[in-house]
Order: C-alpha cells, then sequence, then structure tokens
C-alpha cells in the first residue's frame, strides 16, 4: 500500500458519496429527476415518473461506481488510480448524457398524432 492512499480513499470516497447522495435523491424523488439542474423536465413531460427517477437513480449510481473502483485501486497503485479516474471520468461523463438521452426518450410522453386526434 502506497503513503497517499489514505488520502485518496479519503477523496474518492467523498466523491462516491456525493454521486450515491444524488443518486439516491434522484430514485426517491416525486417530481422527475434532471441531469443537469438547469434542464426543466415536467411531470407532465414523462409517462412513469417513478420509474423515470429509479431509472435516472442507477445511472448515477453507476457512475459513482468510477470513484469507488478508483479508491480500491488506489490502495495498491497509486499510478493505476489516477490513470483510472483521468479516463474514467470523462468516459462516466459521456456515458451519463447518452444514457440520460435514452432514459428521457423511453419515459418521454408522445404528443397523439394527428390520425389519433382525428378519430375523436
Amino acid at each position: 500500500m502506497n503513503e497517499n492512499a489514505g488520502l485518496w480513499l479519503l477523496c474518492m470516497g467523498v466523491c462516491a458519496a456525493i454521486f450515491v447522495a444524488w443518486s439516491v435523491m434522484a430514485w426517491r424523488g416525486g417530481e422527475p429527476a434532471r441531469l443537469l439542474s438547469f434542464m426543466e423536465v415536467k411531470s407532465e413531460e414523462i409517462i412513469d415518473v417513478p420509474a423515470y427517477n429509479r431509472a435516472n437513480g442507477i445511472m448515477w449510481l453507476c457512475f459513482s461506481g468510477i470513484f469507488l473502483v478508483s479508491a480500491v485501486i488506489g490502495l495498491f497503485s497509486a499510478k493505476a488510480a489516477g490513470w483510472f479516474t483521468l479516463i474514467g471520468v470523462p468516459l462516466g461523463c459521456v456515458a451519463l448524457f447518452v444514457a440520460y438521452l435514452r432514459i428521457f426518450t423511453c419515459f418521454k410522453r408522445h404528443a397523439p398524432s394527428e390520425e389519433e386526434t382525428d378519430h375523436e
């Protein structure tokens, strides 16, 4: 174990805890979860808000896994942990955006087509 492992474990643990808390808030929230604070998602836009929030919570929980894995790697090799974090976080951010777009598309309420409204 290297001499800075405790500090690395603390930093990665705090980062992981933040994203785990974020995932719990998304999962248990009554309002639709957002990817970013400036993105507004209205309840009327989502077919099933609890399922949508659960999917968002799982997404954030997976992102926190990057920091948890990095913390464990840091116990054995600071260099490997640094590289894992340096590569994992940007890739994880891209994966967050892609996953969120898929989640939003899956749970988005679609407006009725003209054919559906003509029959009424």
